[in-house]
């Protein structure tokens, strides 16, 4: 059974608003609300307010364990107790606290081939963060090629072939398999064989220490300088996360990714080629890496700020908004659509998330783990992610062949009107709030 979830840019689906959704397509449910209806009433509100409040400068950039993400909290949790509200956490408050860590690493990574060493400049071609709240990690390897990193037998592919990678670090390639046919690695579609997450989970059961990402420049991809400037920044750590062979995971560009093989004497262009291909085979480059990492760690306190409509039957199912208040724009979007729904007769919860993809969405994960709200009952997930230029513009839906809610929306979209975009090339559904939900079936 597909998971009910979607990850939408445009978060007035009022459609889903009736609670368990009907496998057919929604037109008006039973209160007699559309999706013109809640348009009509965000427009009369104006919600530049909130947005210019959400990106004053006092607040700066919403993250967990600083001034600026408490003072959005304490705002968000003030906005929907004033639109008539309740408190959504375990203790009846708006507040649903719990821990994680925050690391600031300083990067060295040396490379040696035979008589050969090069040093790779930390920060700038190569960021590294550790995968357990430790000041000092220290590892040595040999650097292995794993291709993609990837083991899917719906598709007939392995890149690891059952080779031993404890004490190895591993060398792979962002995304998945070049392919336009769509019954293979979903054509042009991302899927979660591509994400990091996969790539390090695999890795980590193949027993491997380390993983090194080569980013490589591609059509829709974030260009290396973006790539190198996240990792400046404080990465967030879980705290209940199992511990696992892996102590650190890095990115590095492929300027450097290429220098480095051919310093071991090996030709790059030659291995991505193999990469493609259903017998690849991981390849030893022939190179020693050393890692240093040292990082600065701190505990933070950190925050979900959790709403519901007043109770109306606690026989039916919850129908959960989520957006991670680290972005201001889908905040206020959502703080529109709890305002336009907050008298709705329906079970709904709105949730907005601390951490979002800089700590892998450790807020949501943190709801779907600890949450005041049983799993069972929630019957589906909305994620507002970025709202749309205009208000009734079409519908982004990067969740699209994910979710059970598919029809419906697509049918609720024709009928009010709204084109919709389908796509996904950049895996943003598997980077946002609904995945997590989804992962949990």
């Amino acid at each position: 059974m597909q998971p009910r979830v979607i990850s939408c840019a445009v978060p007035l689906l009022v459609l889903l608003a009736a609670g368990d959704v009907p496998a057919s397509t929604v037109q008006r449910d039973s209160a007699g609300v559309t999706l013109a209806g809640v348009l009509r009433a965000v427009e009369s509100h104006n919600p530049a307010g909130d947005l210019r409040f959400l990106t004053s400068a006092p607040l700066e950039e919403r993250l967990p364990g600083t001034r600026g993400g408490e003072l959005a909290q304490l705002y968000i949790a003030a906005q929907l107790e004033g639109a008539g509200l309740e408190g959504g956490a375990g203790d009846g408050s708006f507040f649903q606290k719990f821990r994680m860590f925050g690391v600031r690493t300083r990067t060295s990574v040396v490379v040696g081939a035979g008589r050969r060493s090069m040093v790779l400049k930390g920060g700038q071609e190569v960021t590294a963060w550790p995968l357990h709240p430790e000041p000092r990690v220290t590892v040595d390897g040999e650097l292995v090629f794993a291709g993609y990193g990837i083991q899917a037998a719906e598709w007939q592919w392995d890149d690891y072939q059952a080779v031993e990678m404890s004490g190895r670090i591993v060398m792979l390639l962002e995304g998945e398999p070049e392919s336009a046919d769509s019954t293979f690695f979903a054509g042009g579609e991302a899927t979660f064989f591509g994400t990091p997450e996969y790539k390090l989970e695999q890795a980590d059961r193949m027993g491997a220490l380390g993983v090194i990402l080569v980013h490589r420049e591609a059509p829709g991809a974030l260009p290396w300088e973006s790539i190198r400037a996240r990792g400046a920044r404080e990465h967030l750590l879980s705290v209940t996360r199992k511990r696992s062979n892996l102590r650190f995971a890095a990115r590095m560009s492929e300027a450097a990714a290429r220098r480095l093989v051919e310093l071991a004497g090996r030709d790059y262009d030659l291995m991505v080629r193999r990469a493609q291909l259903k017998t690849f085979e991981p390849i030893g480059v022939g190179a020693r890496a050393s890692v240093d990492l040292g990082s600065q760690v701190r505990r933070i306190e950190a925050t979900n700020v959790v709403a519901v409509t007043p109770a109306t039957d606690e026989e039916k199912g919850v129908l959960v908004y989520a957006a991670d208040y680290s972005d201001a724009s889908a905040v206020t979007a959502l703080l529109e659509t709890a305002r336009s729904l907050a008298r709705a007769p329906r079970n709904l919860a709105f949730l907005f998330t601390a951490g979002g993809a800089a700590g892998g969405t450790l807020g949501a994960e943190e709801f779907v783990t600890e949450g005041p709200i049983a799993l069972e009952r929630i019957v589906a997930v909305i994620d507002v992610q970025r709202p749309p230029a205009e208000l009734g513009g079409p519908l982004d839906m990067p969740g699209a062949g994910q979710s059970a809610l598919d029809t419906v929306i697509r049918g609720q979209a024709e009928f009010e009107g709204l084109g919709t975009g389908m796509s996904d090339i950049d895996g943003r559904f598997f980077q946002s709030e609904a995945y997590r939900f989804a992962r949990r079936g």
